[in-house]
């Protein structure tokens, strides 16, 4: 990696408010993945190729409750064993059979995650690679407070990279699942 020394002063305005996401996050199956998988730049943070996936294969679109994502790396390890973790939390709402079903079927399986902010073309972030995938967690809730589920992935082990800034196109994604999603426009 390259890196040329440069100062980084405040950004204008308030650059450190919250940004909106988008509701509709993308999941990929590892093994759903063409080879080879796009390179980062000589900074490895920026991803420019697009991902692409096999004959045949989607992306699965799905949609999350907006303000519960959150997506951020985390440092650990010793002086000079350290590295990042990928992380990324959401909440869905209801227990849907169609849901149901995704959450069983993505258990154990290795994934990246594609997630968009929605006032920035720059807000695209990627998590995980082909060997260092995003794993699920899941936890449900349904009682007198709330029917949603959260979805917690992180990074299958410490590498030297951060989320990565994606620019290139989304895969195509699968078709709707056959029932009311009350998703409104999402996919």
């Amino acid at each position: 990696m390259t890196y040329v020394a440069v100062s980084l002063p405040k950004k204008t305005g308030n650059p450190g408010a919250p940004t909106a996401k988008d509701p509709n996050i993308i999941i990929v199956r590892r093994k759903d993945l063409a080879e080879p998988f796009p390179e980062r730049d000589d900074k490895g943070v920026l991803i420019s190729a697009d991902v692409t996936l096999k004959e045949g294969m989607e992306a699965i679109g799905l949609y999350v409750t907006p303000p519960s994502i959150n997506r951020w790396d985390a440092s650990e390890g010793e002086y000079d064993e350290a590295g990042f973790i990928q992380n990324f939390t959401a909440t869905r709402p209801g227990d849907d059979l169609e849901f149901a079903e995704l959450m069983t079927e993505l258990m154990g399986e290795p994934v990246i995650i594609i997630s968009k902010a929605c006032s920035e073309n720059n807000g695209v972030r990627l998590q995980g690679s082909p060997c260092n995938p995003m794993m699920l967690q899941y936890e449900g809730q349904d009682n007198n407070e709330a029917n949603k589920s959260t979805l917690t992935f992180t990074s299958a082990q410490r590498s030297r990279f951060k989320t990565a800034h994606y620019r290139g196109a989304i895969p195509t994604l699968a078709a709707d699942a056959d029932y009311d999603g009350s998703a409104g426009d999402g996919i």
